[in-house]
Parts: C-alpha cells; sequence; structure tokens
C-alpha cells in the first residue's frame, strides 16, 4: 500500500453532522470516487485531516496522540488509514483505477438525463413545444446599432432562467452568424469529451472566432490580460501552496478542535475568518 507512506487526503468538500445524538463529518466527492453521502466520525475525520502527503503513519500516530491527549496505537491509526483508503478517500492506486473506471464509463456513451421529466417534459415532442413556446414570447430585436456575433446566456435552471434563455436563443437566431455555432458547438463537444485538455480548446475557440472574422484579435485575446482572470489564476498557485505545505489542513484541524462540530458554531468561525481575512 504505496500511498499509506505518506497518505495524501484527495480533495473532498466538508459538511458536519449529528446523526443519532453523534457527530459525523460528511464527505462529498467532487469525482465521485468515494460513496455518495460518505460519514466518518470525528476520530476519523481527524486522522484524514493529517494526511497532507508529507506525515507518515508514525508521524500522524504522534499527531492524534496530542490532539486527542491520550494514547492512540500505532495499529489502530494504521487501521484507519486503511479503512479511509477503502473508501477511496486518500490518494493512490486503488482511488486512481476507480476514477479511471468512471472516466471510461462516462466517455463510453451519452449521459442520462437526470432532469428529464422533473425541470422539463421527458418526451421530445412535449419538450420542442415547451421550448418553442418560450422562444415565441421572446422578443428576438436587439438594440439599434448592435451586431451580434456572439451572445452569452448565463447557466442557470430552466425554471428560473427560461425567460433569459427564450431572449438569448431568439436574439441569436435571428442575429447571430452560424459560424459562431459551430465553433461553440464543436468547444462543447471537446469539453464534454475531455480527449483534448481544457486550455488548449479555450484559447482553439478564441483563435478560431477570430480566423472566421467573428471577433478582431484584440478581442480573442483580451481575456488573458483581464485583471480578474489573472487574479483567479493566482489564487489556483496560493491555495495550490497553502495546500502542499500542509497550512490548510493546519487551519481546518484547528477550527474544528475550538469551534466543535456544531453546525452553527463552525459556520460562525469560518464566517468570522473569512470576514476578517477578505476585509
Amino acid at each position: 500500500m504505496a500511498s499509506l507512506v505518506r497518505p495524501r487526503a484527495r480533495m473532498l468538500s466538508t459538511t458536519p453532522v449529528e446523526i443519532r445524538g453523534q457527530q459525523y463529518v460528511l464527505l462529498d466527492d467532487p469525482e465521485g470516487v468515494a460513496p455518495q453521502g460518505c460519514a466518518v466520525s470525528t476520530p476519523l475525520y481527524l486522522v484524514l485531516s493529517l494526511c497532507d502527503g508529507r506525515r507518515s503513519p508514525e508521524d500522524i500516530q504522534a499527531a492524534v496522540v496530542a490532539e486527542v491527549r491520550r494514547f492512540v496505537s500505532l495499529a489502530e491509526v494504521t487501521q484507519a488509514l486503511e479503512e479511509l483508503e477503502r473508501h477511496g478517500l486518500l490518494e493512490g492506486q486503488r482511488a486512481a483505477q476507480r476514477l479511471e473506471e468512471l472516466t471510461r464509463a462516462y466517455r463510453s456513451g451519452p449521459r442520462e438525463a437526470t432532469l428529464a421529466g422533473t425541470v422539463y417534459p421527458a418526451e421530445a415532442d412535449a419538450l420542442r413545444a415547451t421550448l418553442e413556446g418560450l422562444l415565441a414570447k421572446a422578443d428576438p430585436s436587439l438594440p439599434e446599432g448592435i451586431l451580434a456575433d456572439c451572445l452569452v446566456a448565463p447557466h442557470i435552471d430552466l425554471g428560473r432562467g427560461a425567460a433569459v434563455y427564450a431572449e438569448a436563443y431568439a436574439a441569436a437566431r435571428k442575429h447571430v452568424r452560424a459560424r459562431t455555432f459551430l465553433i461553440l458547438g464543436a468547444a462543447v463537444v471537446a469539453f464534454v469529451s475531455g480527449r483534448i485538455p481544457l486550455a488548449v480548446v479555450s484559447v482553439g475557440v478564441a483563435l478560431a472566432l477570430w480566423a472566421t472574422g467573428v471577433l478582431t484579435l484584440g478581442e480573442a485575446l483580451s481575456g488573458f490580460g483581464d485583471p480578474t482572470v489573472l487574479f483567479i489564476a493566482s489564487l489556483f498557485v496560493v491555495s495550490e501552496a497553502l495546500d502542499a505545505t500542509g497550512v490548510t489542513a493546519w487551519l481546518g484541524q484547528q477550527v474544528v478542535t475550538r469551534a466543535g462540530t456544531g453546525r452553527m458554531r463552525l459556520t460562525v468561525v469560518i464566517g468570522a475568518m473569512v470576514a476578517v481575512l477578505s476585509a
């Protein structure tokens, strides 16, 4: 078990919960490797929070003993690590194989329309009638003097965004040139397939829109100099550095230690920290 030599926790979101009077931490895995609705006890979460890729099981044992202020054997820590790995909560071969299986299944065919029949009609004819009805009510005209090469509609559920979608797509159907749809459609296929790196697709779309005359060269490249884009890129660098050095794991452990696992207390403490750090 090479992953247990210097165990490292996978990227998971956490939510403190109470189950039958006992405190647990609900873990959500955006990649779907870990079981859905996976909840771990607070002692097991303490071990997980210490798995930063730098500590050995012996180091984790020492940190657990210092935290709970009672003796915890290395065998108990090792058993906890094996359980975490078995459920796909640690980086390693088991999690990598499971992720590969999920990726292969995702790419093998069209995804199931999980919202069909709830957010929108499941039958093709009913769905077509619904969409045509929305478009019929929309005004496709644009303000005088506006020439549209591309229209952007927000990505939001149909119930709240139907009117905006209808306005955008009705205007697009009347004013936007077909080549824009072809380029953006190809980009969507490339994004969904995952066979081409996202960075390559993004740059390729910008260059294609420039090459076909939809955008000027300055417009196509303007995003690279946008302060917001640069700011977000720098946040990725800083956050990865904090994670690699163990600062995020240490800080999370300190918050749980001092605030406990109660949802209200954690919300107040984390909210106060965010307010201070972002002031």
